[in-house]
This record gives C-alpha cells, structure tokens and sequence, in this order.
C-alpha cells in the first residue's frame, strides 16, 4: 500500500477538497482501529499525484518532483523509486 502525503493532498489547489475531505475520514478510521470506507475509484488519480515512495537504491523515503522525478525527502538527491510489482508508478 503506497503512503500518501496527506498535507500535499489537502493543500493542492487542483484536488477537489471532498477527496481530501474522504482521505482524512479515511485516516480517522485507522487511526481509531475501525475499518475505513474504502477509497473511491475517481479519488485514486488525485491521490496519485502525492504518493510517498521508497528509494530503489537507498533507505530513504522519496516524493515526485515537479518533471516527473523522484528525489529523497532529506537531501533531495534525485533516485528513481523502487518498483512494487502490483503498483504502477505514474498515474
């Protein structure tokens, strides 16, 4: 499951604010040990758009860049993210 970056998703001006409103309700859920209403298929392209990923090369988290790339969270050292086989990485 890919890890999303909440606070980008809430604050993109170009994402509905009831998908953000749904993400939010879906973390409430988790966080409360309920189970969460699962994720609307038309929310997923939004979402995409600000998911976290782990370096293919390093243990480091990363995020996608303006352009297309990835780069670490920390130093920003650009690094293509590490496929998972049952996730595409564009969305």
């Amino acid at each position: 499951m890919p890890i999303i970056d909440v606070w980008a998703v809430i604050t993109d001006p170009d994402i509905p604010r009831d998908v953000g409103q749904r993400l939010l309700a879906r973390q409430a859920a988790h966080r409360q040990r309920l189970t969460p209403e699962p994720c609307p298929d038309a929310d997923k392209p939004y979402l995409a758009r600000h998911v976290i990923r782990q370096c293919a090369a390093h243990d480091e988290l990363i995020r996608q860049c303006d352009g297309g790339q990835w780069a670490h969270f920390a130093d920003g050292q650009l690094c293509p993210p590490r496929a998972e086989p049952d996730e595409e990485l564009t969305p």
